[in-house]
């Protein structure tokens, strides 16, 4: 076997030296590379991962917070509107106690809404388990309502203020307060309050692996999952409980060991992070620092095990190894498996040689391989072969040749060129079509337009389309034929020749013998490919055409004793040099067309 061939452009390798030398020296020199990079993007990969999917886990508990607080702020300012535009009367009780109502029927995350006046005189109403309850008072606590009534004077809106324990409602609670102004004048305060166990219910409704929280910067619990039924041992001197009061052995030690973060998914601007041990079991603390509820920031995030997400960092090293060891096995089967992919590839070699001469009908379907790859090839392969066969029946062979021969679409472009028109029509065919059932009508068009094809084709033809019983050819394109007239006219009469024997053989069987009509010109086209984009076609476009059509048409006119009548322009016959062979029908008129033109009927040469 010759290691080394000689190609078309110097000296190339064979495919199995290739697979031999050549394959098992890249995998060797591979093993250490592709290992080493698999793991570090790997690695890299999985860190990134895992820090959006914390930023996502902190956005999703920060959200879940909004969605709790949000309504109670757009209820607020809404209320303040209300009375501030004077749809309200201000000292209207009655109906100030109705709206409020309303109002806090319409925000479940509400625990009480109230509008304070300057006066310190209040509406409110308040929910409770089971009902609501509304009432006009004074202010009991003078001191708290005076300086919520001047933090309410200062703010131009809505504004979050302290958390408090309210006795009223046996819980503790969010405040928001929202000035009330007609005008340049302050009348008062809308304020709202949201329990921390409304809070906390919200939080517990989050990811199952993980858990939510809220602190104050001074470690205070403003919402955990154990506090949705109320905060157990709040008063009103402590509204917040500790860290350690509330139950959560992992959340009490959030700061024991903030410095190590064995975690991948490292701190980052958005979010931080941080490991600890309890128990003996790690734990990851996910956090963000958020300032948009009161004077002092809160600190919203969740807490999730390590082990939930360290196990990824294990499979993909695992997966590096197990690379490592594959690469390492294909060295040593490297050889055994370049005679198995070698064979295949011979014969997809054969089988493109064989496509490329467009000789589609001597080559043999491929067998398959061992290989899925190699495999999938050859039946891909297989596959085309039997499209193009397919493709060949539907498209002229030439076009199809001329197609692989081409190097580029550049030749098919539309272009004029002087080419021979041949059209076909069978005399009766609709009375024929009446007699014949569709499927027995359909053997019959098969088998005349396979002899009108096997004619056309000895000629070098090109069968644009088939429309009914109709058939149009056409000589000169793709490829330039000097002789195109006269190999239309000897396709012509060699049609009429096999139309005399096809006849005999029907007469024989009792069946009525078919005529048929035959049109040629020869004149100057437009040809190549046209059409839209999704739908081209390599076809004709000219009065050649439509010249060609009318003549095949004439032929009602002057039949012959002939089963076939052919009905040919002066150009043809004097291109094809077989004027001598024509009789002279005279000028004649043709639909559409101004003035007259010279037509013969073309008959057998006798020689023929």
């Amino acid at each position: 076997m010759a290691v080394w061939p000689r190609g078309g452009l110097g000296l190339r390798p064979s495919v199995a030296a290739t697979l031999v030398l050549g394959f098992g020296a890249l995998v060797v020199i591979a093993v250490g590379a592709v290992f080493l990079i698999t793991l570090g993007i790997a690695e890299v990969n999985t860190r990134e991962l895992l820090r959006a999917s914390a930023r996502q886990h902190v956005d999703a508990v920060v959200a879940s917070v909004s969605v709790t607080l949000a309504p109670a702020r757009a209820q607020a300012e809404f209320l303040a509107r209300l009375i501030g535009s004077g749809e309200i009367d201000p000292r209207d009780d009655e109906r100030l106690q109705t709206v409020l109502l309303g109002a806090l029927a319409a925000a479940p995350q509400t625990s009480g809404v109230a509008f304070i006046r300057t006066d310190l005189s209040m509406v409110r109403a308040t929910r409770t388990l089971s009902s609501f309850d509304s009432k006009s008072a004074p202010v009991q606590d003078r001191t708290d309502a005076r300086k919520v009534l001047a933090e309410a004077e200062r703010s131009a809106g809505p504004k979050w203020g302290d958390i408090l324990y309210v006795p009223e409602l046996g819980d503790t609670q969010i405040t928001l307060y929202a000035p009330v102004r007609r005008g340049n004048r302050f009348l008062g305060a809308i304020v709202s309050v949201v329990s921390i166990a409304n809070l906390s219910r919200s939080l517990s409704e989050s990811n199952s692996n993980s858990v939510a929280f809220i602190l104050t910067e001074d470690d205070r619990v403003i919402a955990h999952p154990a506090l949705a039924g109320g905060p157990r041992g709040a008063s009103p001197e402590k509204p917040l409980l500790k860290l350690t009061e509330i139950g959560d052995p992992v959340l009490e030690h959030i700061w024991s060991m903030p410095e190590r973060a064995a975690f991948p998914a490292s701190s980052d601007a958005s979010v931080l992070t941080h490991a600890i041990e309890v128990s003996g079991e790690e734990y990851t603390f996910l956090y963000r620092r958020v300032d948009d509820y009161g004077e002092s920031a809160w600190i919203v995030g969740a807490y999730v095990k390590s082990s939930v997400a360290l196990p990824l960092m294990e499979r993909i090293r695992w997966a590096a190894l197990a690379t490592a060891g594959i690469l390492l096995a294909a060295v040593v089967l490297s050889v055994l498996l370049s005679r198995a992919i070698l064979r295949p590839v011979q014969e997809l070699a054969a089988g493109a040689a064989a496509v490329s001469r467009f000789d589609f009908d001597a080559i043999p379907a491929l067998n398959g391989a061992a290989f899925r790859e190699v495999d999938a090839a050859m039946r891909a392969f297989n596959s085309m072969v039997r499209g193009l066969r397919l493709f060949a029946t539907y498209v002229p062979r030439a076009l199809v040749d001329r197609l692989l021969r081409m190097q580029s679409g550049t030749g098919l472009r539309p272009e004029e060129r002087e080419v021979t028109v041949l059209f076909t029509d069978i005399a009766g065919f609709t009375e024929l079509s009446r007699r014949l059932t569709p499927l027995r009508l359909a053997a019959f068009l098969n088998r005349h337009f396979e002899m009108l094809g096997g004619a056309i084709d000895a000629e070098g033809g090109t069968i644009d389309k088939s429309i009914g019983d109709s058939v149009m050819a056409f000589w000169g394109a793709p490829d330039h034929q000097p002789d195109h007239a006269l190999r239309a006219c000897r396709a012509a009469l060699a049609i009429a020749e096999a139309l005399d024997a096809n006849n005999a053989r029907r007469i024989a069987k009792g069946h009525a013998p078919i005529r048929l009509r035959i049109g040629l010109h020869t004149g100057p086209v437009i040809v190549g490919n046209i059409g839209a984009p999704s739908r081209i076609n390599y076809t004709l476009v000219g009065d050649t055409v439509n010249v060609a059509q009318r003549l095949e048409q004439l032929g009602k006119i002057y039949p012959t004793d002939r089963y076939v009548t052919i009905v040919a322009s002066e150009a043809t016959l004097t291109r094809a040099g077989m004027l001598a062979h024509g009789q002279a029908l005279g000028a004649q008129g043709l639909k559409g067309r101004p003035g007259a033109m010279e037509v013969y009927a073309l008959v057998q040469p006798a020689t023929a």
